[in-house]
């Protein structure tokens, strides 16, 4: 299953891929003709699974199973901050 997310002044989008249980197992910023720009695993690696995310400006912000609060830049997919929040 994918979720997708339209960025704002791109004709790029986020795609969220998901395990069956709904939790988004990777990030995928995709560009108009579908390759891929970059991809974002969850902090603790496959056994880790982002529980929320959402585009705050240019920043891809995510909350992780594992109690992981990450930013990451929208345009590189670099993580720009990552806060414990457990």
């Amino acid at each position: 299953m994918h979720e997708s997310i339209p960025l704002v002044d791109s004709t790029d989008r986020l795609e969220l891929v998901t395990h069956a249980d709904g939790h988004v197992a990777v990030i995928v910023r995709v560009r108009q003709d579908g390759s891929a720009s970059w991809r974002a695993a969850p902090p603790e690696g496959a056994a880790d699974a982002r529980v929320t995310v959402s585009l705050q400006g240019q920043q891809v912000v995510a909350n992780s199973w594992s109690g992981w609060l990450v930013h990451l830049d929208a345009e590189t997919g670099f993580e720009t901050e990552r806060r414990f929040t457990k």
